[in-house]
């Protein structure tokens, strides 16, 4: 139970935030300015080296590079406990609870707001864990990988480009407005 407070309380905190809903339209965002090749993944559940090992085929990574992801997935767990344990009991105290709905109340949007005020710090303290657990996995490729990456990242772009087109093209002239 507690697990899925904390999912559901990261996920509503990644949701509310523009770089979520950024990720959400593109799939992965560039970084000007970084010449690295970084990729940004926010994923829901703030695990950006899992991204890299569900594509461990396309991106063809070595058992060693799995073993080495694998580390750093772990470090990363680790050194994010702490600010999860945080989300938690802010969910809690601001009256977030766990559930499906089409949509949320305004009571909820208010919980929501109050979280995402109180836990800015502690979300930009994971988000840094993350782009330092991305960097060093992104060292672990060789040319050819993050080429694979850079073409993997771009076509990932296109199809949730054309997803979004269809589903905002779905719900046109239905008069659901907010």
């Amino acid at each position: 139970m507690r697990n899925r407070v904390r999912h559901w309380a990261f996920a509503a905190a990644c949701a509310a935030t523009p770089c979520y809903v950024s990720a959400q339209v593109t799939g992965a965002q560039v970084q000007p300015g970084s010449n690295s090749g970084a990729y940004s993944f926010e994923l829901s559940d703030g695990e950006p080296i899992s991204w890299f090992l569900e594509h461990s085929q396309p991106l063809k990574l070595t058992p060693e590079q799995k073993t080495s992801l694998i580390s750093i997935r772990r470090r990363l767990r680790s050194d994010n406990e702490r600010f999860m344990t945080r989300l938690d009991s802010v969910a809690t105290a601001v009256g977030l609870t766990i559930g499906e709905r089409p949509r949320l109340t305004p009571d909820e949007r208010l919980a929501i707001e109050r979280f995402n005020k109180i836990t800015q710090q502690t979300r930009d303290s994971i988000r840094a864990n993350n782009a330092l657990a991305r960097a060093e996995a992104l060292t672990l490729l060789n040319d050819t990988q993050q080429t694979r990456l850079d073409s993997l990242v771009t076509v990932l772009q296109r199809e949730r480009g054309r997803g979004q087109t269809r589903r905002r093209g779905a719900g046109a002239g239905t008069g659901g407005g907010s």
